[in-house]
């Protein structure tokens, strides 16, 4: 009778753990002109996400990740290339020089066994001196894995362009 409870428990744990692969990072960008673009909960490619704003307009930008590990936003004027290495998940696209436009940690607990378990928004708002015709790309960097063990992820990239 306990191998058959200590059997079942196995098994519910096994279907209750995360059901995302090592690395996997989002980065979701939602605002007005372009409402919803990017990852919700993770996903990488080397194709940049088009996406538009205006000038004045505040987009939030969430990341996603393990829980307690620190992330980066980075800026640069353009994403051509996605560089691997085994050093780091998926591909780093930004074009030198890169410039990080926000930091934090990822503390906002997700239940959500799909996706991996934190999150952490930031709100970003365009000024209005950015000219017309304007573009720039946006990438997020988390750790994945746990302390002494992480690893550098990369998430999807974003070309914005100012309308």
């Amino acid at each position: 009778m306990v191998l058959k409870t200590l059997a079942a428990l196995l098994v519910l744990c096994a279907v209750a753990s995360a059901q995302y692969p090592a690395g996997a990072a989002g980065f979701l960008w939602q605002g007005q002109t372009t409402a919803t673009a990017g990852t919700f909960c993770w996903g990488f490619s080397c194709t940049a996400t088009p996406v538009q704003i205006t000038g004045g307009e505040t987009v939030t930008l969430t990341v996603r990740g393990d829980f307690n590990m620190p992330y980066l936003i980075g800026i640069s004027a353009g994403a051509n290339r996605c560089l691997m290495s085994p050093v780091w998940y998926n591909g780093l696209m930004l074009d030198d020089p890169i410039i990080i436009l926000a930091q934090g940690q990822l503390t906002q607990v997700s239940g959500i066994l799909a996706c991996p378990n934190a999150t952490d928004t930031v709100a970003a708002q365009l000024p209005n001196t950015v000219p017309v015709g304007a573009t720039f790309s946006l990438q997020a960097a988390v750790l994945s894995g746990s302390a002494g063990l992480a690893q550098l992820s990369f998430t999807t990239t974003f070309d914005v362009t100012v309308l």
